[in-house]
């Protein structure tokens, strides 16, 4: 139980102790004004006991919000399915593959081999993206080149890498555009399409592979440049 939850259970039972001592006074009261009445002690008492067990309601209520609530969210999860185990997601902030699905947690793996127990009501209800959803996936990347260099010839150079890398589709074939002309550099947005499971082959191989063909094509891959000038004032 989280602290919150502990508040929640504590002013409970504050409740109940409020509720049910002007009941238990009222049941003491009559008990020694009316000993021969045994109907009247017995209605006060189960008017103490009644606040009690209202009380005592709220409290275990209060005290299972949390899990009634990863509860549900873990039947709707189950119901509408928007993963599976051995998916790719984005959930709550977080990024693994699903290992397990139950009730109340979702878990998932990282790539570093790590563990983390996702509890379902901070998934459902948040954006999930499914990296694994659709079979063929795009995977965007962005080159730059100088000014100074042949658009023509830096577009054949990506998609030769591109033709030559084992996992890269030919249907649908690969986008290569123009997309931005940024200060200092020519942009170009890069997307070949590959099957989800070389997703990541292609977004960390490739990049590389493009670096290095441009570089034997002798085309210049531009970086920042700050250009100072120099005023001689006694000039």
């Amino acid at each position: 139980m989280n602290r919150k939850t502990n508040l929640y259970v504590l002013a409970a039972m504050l409740f109940v102790a409020l509720l049910a001592m002007p009941a238990v006074s009222a049941a003491e009261d009559e008990v020694g004004q009316a000993d021969d009445n045994e109907n009247t002690v017995d209605a006060a008492k189960n008017t103490a006991y009644g606040y009690m067990a209202i009380g005592a309601g709220l409290a275990i209520g209060l005290a299972l919000q949390g899990t009634l609530s990863n509860l549900a969210a873990g039947v709707m999860l189950l119901i509408f399915r928007p993963y599976k185990v051995n998916d790719f997601v984005d959930a709550a902030g977080k990024f693994g593959k699903v290992t397990e699905i139950d009730l109340f947690t979702t878990i998932l793996q990282t790539f570093d081999n790590k563990q983390i127990i996702i509890p379902n009501s901070q998934i459902w209800g948040e954006q999930i993206v499914n990296h694994s959803h659709h079979e063929i996936r795009g995977v965007d990347m962005t080159f730059g080149i100088a000014y100074n260099e042949n658009i023509d010839a830096a577009r054949a150079v990506i998609d030769k890498v591109l033709a030559d890398h084992p996992h890269v589709l030919k249907d649908p074939a690969p986008f290569v555009e123009v997309s931005t002309l940024n200060d200092s550099s020519v942009d170009f947005i890069v997307r070949p399409f590959c099957h989800g499971e070389h997703y990541f082959d292609i977004l960390f191989s490739v990049p590389e592979q493009v670096k290095k063909a441009l570089d034997e094509a002798n085309i210049e891959i531009p970086f920042p440049h700050r250009k100072v000038i120099v005023v001689n004032e006694n000039a």
